[in-house]
């Protein structure tokens, strides 16, 4: 397999797997923010629940700093997966 064989199948599959994304970005992204909003509410319920137990209160404040993390990390990989794949498309296609 020569080169420019190579760059072209990777060129190719980059085409594909940016049309993957395109396909799955917005339900992946329905499913990601329901799960959110289940599990917010579940924390919600640990707080009323903690009832001015400090042990209790401070587990929900741990819960609550890691669901802002993970919410901040999933979003930020949401929005540059694209980009990411557009940079791997142009460079296969320079190449």
């Amino acid at each position: 397999m020569n080169l420019g064989t190579m760059m072209l199948a990777m060129s190719d599959m980059a085409d594909k797997i940016n049309e993957l994304y395109k396909e799955m970005a917005m339900p992946i992204i329905a499913v990601i923010t329901g799960a959110a909003l289940l599990l917010g509410i579940w924390m919600g319920v640990g707080f009323i629940l903690a009832d001015g137990d400090e042990q209790k209160l401070k587990k929900a404040k741990s819960r609550v700093k890691y669901y802002i993390i993970g919410f901040v990390v999933i979003f930020a990989v949401a929005a540059l997966t694209p980009m990411f794949v557009a940079m791997l498309q142009t460079w296969y296609q320079e190449g």
